[in-house]
């Protein structure tokens, strides 16, 4: 699984790991709520939580959707990691630049933690971390 607070290099961070999964792989993503992530816990699932700095995944999600106040983005955005911060020894984390400036370093840290079998193949910065 991975997730993470919207706007955080979810979908950077999906493609990436499909791109380089040996055989058939089936990853979860986008839920942005702790009630999945707990799930995927409790089945003992594989799972990456990226983390942006809060100004600026609270403003490109306030921006993303125009209609949201700041107030009720911070509020989701705190809520979101509090309720996940009980999971940290069972989840693997990355930041937003990890993902998208490193993301070879990402998966050999949840190949790792999981014993999971990803490409770690590292791409030099003109392919921004994914294949061609």
């Amino acid at each position: 699984m991975i997730d993470g607070f919207p706007r955080s290099a979810n979908s950077f961070a999906l493609e990436g790991f499909l791109m380089r999964a040996i055989g058939d792989c089936k990853i979860s993503s986008h839920h942005h709520a702790p009630l999945a992530v707990f799930a995927a816990v409790k089945m003992k699932k594989p799972v990456l939580i990226v983390i942006r700095d809060p100004y600026q995944a609270i403003a490109a999600y306030s921006l993303y959707n125009g209609y949201l106040s700041l107030g009720y983005c911070i509020e989701t955005y705190l809520s979101y990691y509090s309720r996940i911060e009980p999971l940290r020894e069972f989840v693997c984390f990355a930041s937003f630049d990890e993902v998208i400036q490193r993301l070879d370093v990402v998966i050999r840290r949840v190949n790792r933690r999981f014993s999971t079998n990803f490409s770690e193949k590292e791409f030099d910065s003109d392919d921004h971390g994914c294949p061609e």
